[in-house]
C-alpha cells in the first residue's frame, strides 16, 4: 500500500510542476513574440531603405540613361513611405513602421536629390511583402525617380 501512494505522490508533483512550467512560459513566450515581430519589422525596414538609398545613389553617380529594377520586401506594419528633399541636395527615404511602442520612423540619406512628385506613387504602394521599384536617372530634372512597377 505504501509503494502505490509514493507513485501517486511523484505523479502529483510531476504534474504540479509541469502546471507551473506551463503558467510562467506562455505569457513570457507571447511577450518574446511580439517583441522580436516589432524588431523583425523595423529590421526589414532598415534593409529595404538601405537598399533603396543604395541604388538611387548608384543610379545618380552613373548619370544619364542609368537605372535598376529592384525587387525589396516592405515590412509588415508599415504605416508610410515618405521622400523628402533636406534643402542641402540631399533627400530621405522613409519608412514608418507600427511597432507596439508606437510608430517607429526608419530613416535613409542619398546624395542624390529624388524627384519627390514623380516618386509620390511609390508612396502609395505599401503593402507588405514584395515589390518592385524602378530606380531610374531623369535626365530633364536632373533628379532620381523612384518608381513603383506592376
Amino acid at each position: 500500500m505504501r509503494i502505490s501512494s509514493m507513485m501517486g505522490q511523484a505523479s502529483f508533483e510531476s504534474l504540479t510542476l509541469l502546471g507551473f512550467v506551463i503558467l510562467f512560459s506562455v505569457p513570457l513566450i507571447m511577450l518574446l513574440t511580439s517583441i522580436s515581430s516589432d524588431d523583425a519589422a523595423v529590421e526589414q525596414a532598415k534593409t529595404t531603405v538601405k537598399i533603396l538609398s543604395d541604388a538611387v545613389n548608384t543610379v545618380y553617380i552613373q548619370g544619364s540613361g542609368s537605372q535598376k529594377l529592384l525587387l525589396v520586401a516592405y515590412p509588415q506594419r508599415l504605416l508610410n513611405v515618405t521622400l523628402n528633399d533636406t534643402g542641402s541636395g540631399l533627400s530621405e527615404i522613409t519608412f514608418t513602421v507600427n511597432t507596439q511602442s508606437g510608430p517607429t520612423d526608419v530613416v535613409g540619406i542619398t546624395i542624390a536629390p529624388v524627384n519627390k512628385v514623380e516618386s509620390d506613387l511609390l508612396a502609395g504602394r505599401f503593402g507588405a511583402g514584395l515589390q518592385r521599384v524602378l530606380v531610374y536617372y531623369d535626365d530633364v530634372s536632373d533628379t532620381v525617380v523612384l518608381k513603383a512597377v506592376d
